[in-house]
């Protein structure tokens, strides 16, 4: 391949992930400017929840798009695409990790150990587009890839508690081994992505399409089973209303196996850790940050999602107004949003958490917000990378807002409540309007 034909390359990869780290940037810079400590804990997860993101999309955007079997056929070397994608996505990442570093976002996280926190994003980083391969959904490897971070957190903790409990050596102490497990493990993770997401994309083979409908095999398939399927059945007549619901509730089935993931692992981290209250309270913590990412994560699949599998154009023509359709779907979304990230967080604290309307209120926001940055792309993980950064942006301005009129909490209420109403307002507009 010559030099003309690789830039041309690196171009097209930049431009499909270019407005995801723009928006990741400028987020970190608005928080870092407006100086507001409370949002420095989401400072940080937007930088890491970007650059996990960006680097899903390296693969993932040719899934999204529909272009990877024509990128499959390019008569190019398949490690060549790679090192186009990878001159494309390693600068932005860089230039994420650079702003991070620059402006102090480093925080609390990081004061256990610098390393520890970069290994956790590289390990990250480096699943991304691996199980993005693996499972052919960009928003799926985004997904996992964090869990498969945070399990390695509790997995080498797991396996020093375990070692301890049989008798081993414990002469470093139990902080210190967990800490060289968990880097050792961060490391192997890494590297393990890094080489498996290169050989996985050197056989990649575009298997789309309609799959093999499942049938019982000839043996099993008795003479009155085959009488009873050649009988036609009679159609079923269901209501509309509960048809849409069904839909809108499987369009949410990736929030779903999140909630149930974090089940597991907080029973797990309850399991291992022991009963004092700061144990408790980093519990509590991480369940907060779990509703907050699961708000924005059922936000942004809602609409966007349907543009990205098809079905948005027959789901306009369908004999069911507009707007009923999206009070539906505003209602399914916030449902479950509420289930999943406001009620199931403080179920699980067990009395550390309340239930706060102000809580409540700031996952309704939130969802809101995703639903309307979802309503402008054309798929959920787009729709997941530009919510958070742009959502924290706007919290940061706000807060920023109401120090400098020294506002009440009464009118910020009273503001925040507005502006989700407009937001929701705008949303449904361009999602009426949007074209597949």
């Amino acid at each position: 391949m010559s030099r003309p034909a690789l830039w041309v390359m690196v171009r097209k990869e930049a431009r499909a992930l270019w407005l995801a780290w723009a928006v990741t940037a400028a987020a970190c810079v608005i928080v870092a400017v407006a100086g507001q400590p409370q949002l420095t804990s989401s400072g940080r997860l937007a930088f890491f929840l970007g650059s996990v993101t960006l680097a899903a999309m390296a693969v993932g955007h040719e899934y999204s798009d529909g272009t990877l079997p024509l990128l499959l056929s390019l008569p190019v070397d398949r490690r060549r695409i790679i090192i186009a994608k990878l001159l494309a996505v390693l600068p932005m990442l860089g230039s994420l990790a650079l702003v991070n570093a620059t402006i102090g976002l480093g925080g609390p996280y990081f004061e256990r150990g610098t390393l520890i926190g970069a290994l956790s994003a590289v390990a990250a980083v480096s699943l991304a587009p691996w199980l993005t391969m693996l499972c052919r959904h960009p928003l799926a490897g985004t997904v996992f890839s964090l869990g498969v971070a945070g399990m390695l957190q509790l997995a080498s903790l797991g396996a020093v508690l375990i070692w301890a409990r049989l008798g081993g050596s414990m002469t470093l102490g139990l902080e210190t081994l967990h800490s060289r497990v968990l880097v050792t493990s961060l490391i192997a993770t890494s590297l393990l992505g890094a080489v498996a997401g290169w050989r996985t994309f050197i056989r990649l083979e575009a298997m789309q399409g309609p799959d093999a409908p499942l049938t019982w095999p000839q043996w099993l398939r008795s003479r009155m089973a085959l009488d009873q399927a050649a009988v036609e059945a009679r159609p079923r007549r269901e209501r509309p209303l509960w048809l849409l619901v069904k839909k809108e509730v499987r369009l949410q089935h990736i929030s779903i196996a999140v909630a149930a993931i974090n089940v597991v692992i907080w029973f797990t981290a309850r399991w291992l850790a022991s009963d004092s209250e700061a144990d408790d309270e980093v519990l509590a913590a991480v369940g907060i940050m779990y509703g907050v990412l699961l708000a924005v994560l059922i936000g942004a699949v809602a609409s966007a999602s349907e543009r990205q599998m098809g079905t948005f154009a027959w789901q306009q023509l369908l004999p069911f107004p507009a707007w009923h359709q999206w009070l539906v779907k505003t209602a399914v979304v916030l449902g479950v949003s509420l289930s999943l990230a406001f009620v199931l967080p403080v179920l699980l604290a067990r009395g550390d958490l309340a239930f706060n309307p102000a809580h409540a209120g700031a996952v309704v926001a939130l969802t809101i917000g995703s639903l309307f940055v979802s309503s402008l792309c054309g798929s959920g993980l787009q729709a997941l990378a530009l919510s958070v950064p742009a959502l924290l942006a706007i919290a940061a301005l706000l807060v920023w807002s109401f120090s400098f009129l020294q506002a009440g909490p009464e009118l910020a209420l009273a503001a925040v409540a507005a502006l989700t109403g407009v937001t929701w307002w705008f949303a449904f507009v361009n999602h009426r309007t949007a074209r597949s």
